[in-house]
């Protein structure tokens, strides 16, 4: 049924109020939603712009923890993050930590500068927002949700810092990073593949499995081509081998 004129105008304000009971359940939590997805629009814009900024903030600090760091090892010294950005060249906290002779003399530095990227990460978690949905007793009622997702932050946050070479990506936890987002997918095809083709039967397993493994390793090197990033020693040792 077409929405008249006043039904219209409730679902475009999200005031419901207009036309009483006269629209369905459904129908008053549409015009709901439609006002609260608005509203979060614009405040996520809000606290995006104020990420940036705080990002614009604390980056010299950044730069110098980890940019333009080095960290002595028995191997030498090694960029903290890799010459011109590739990261499998610079300095793996998994890796390379028991090579570590000297302790860095900007290791407060760096300490801090993570901390202050982990308070902007938390400040987006914690932003939440309310959101009307048909309760279990039949009736509207209003939740509170997180206004931003793992991906919302992984975007605007860490992909902005690891493209900008302000940030090392081991640094970054799973939840957020792209890179270990499709790799993890990319893994997740080569197990479905191989085990798909051994219930049916496939006798050469071992000729498929390394067909496959082709496949996923050109898709590894998608996910770092999309990401702009090299694979870190932490992004690549969990890798199938």
């Amino acid at each position: 049924m077409a929405l008249t004129q006043t039904q219209w105008i409730a679902r475009f304000t999200g005031d419901a109020s207009l036309v009483g009971d006269s629209l369905s359940l459904d129908d008053q939590i549409k015009i709901l939603e439609d006002k609260e997805r608005r509203e979060e629009i614009q405040l996520r814009e809000v606290y995006i712009q104020r990420a940036h900024s705080q990002i614009s903030g604390i980056w010299g600090e950044l730069e110098k923890a980890f940019r333009k760091s080095q960290v002595q090892t028995t191997e030498g010294s090694m960029d903290m993050i890799g010459e011109n950005g590739d990261q499998s060249q610079g300095f793996g906290f998994i890796e390379d930590i028991g090579k570590v002779n000297k302790s860095p003399e900007n290791l407060a530095a760096m300490t801090n500068a993570q901390g202050k990227v982990l308070a902007i990460q938390q400040g987006l978690e914690d932003v939440m927002v309310k959101r009307s949905v048909i309760g279990n007793n039949g009736l509207i009622v209003q939740v509170d949700v997180q206004l931003f997702t793992k991906r919302d932050i992984e975007e605007e946050l860490y992909t902005v810092l690891v493209r900008s070479l302000l940030f090392p990506e081991e640094l970054v936890a799973d939840d957020f990073s792209a890179t270990q987002r499709m790799i993890d997918g990319s893994n997740d095809y080569y197990i479905e593949e191989l085990k798909s083709r051994t219930e049916s039967g496939d006798t050469t397993l071992s000729d498929n499995a390394g067909a496959v493994k082709a496949i996923v390793t050109a898709s590894k090197d998608l996910a770092v081509a999309v990401t702009a990033l090299p694979p870190t020693t932490r992004r690549s040792r969990r890798w199938l081998a």
